[in-house]
């Protein structure tokens, strides 16, 4: 990680999907290494429609970023995108370098 301090830890966008990605990248590797995106939906890989909380809930255990067209986000989703990355900011020590635990696996739900 010295030459490559973030990485994508996977193409696939889908925010169901991304739980078990980053859940399994999470042993190897501190959750400010992951590039983690809100994508739109439906999402192009899997067709799936994904509420934008729950988009930005699973970006926030990487380095929340957004991989959409902006122009295309209703009122409501823009409101929703500012109070993340307000949300993300207030807490990015805690999300990026606080100790992350793993209480329950994705795998078992």
């Amino acid at each position: 990680m010295y030459y490559a301090p973030q990485a994508w830890t996977s193409d696939d966008t889908d925010a169901l999907e991304r739980i078990y990605i980053q859940f399994g990248t999470s042993y190897g590797y501190p959750l400010s290494t992951m590039g983690a995106h809100v994508s739109a939906v439906p999402n192009y890989q899997t067709g799936r429609l994904t509420s934008f909380k729950t988009r930005g809930d699973v970006a926030f255990f990487g380095d929340l970023g957004y991989e959409l067209d902006i122009t295309q986000l209703s009122d409501k989703e823009q409101l929703q995108m500012k109070d993340q990355i307000t949300f993300y900011k207030k807490n990015r020590e805690l999300f990026q370098f606080g100790k992350f635990y793993r209480i329950e696996s994705p795998f078992f739900w």
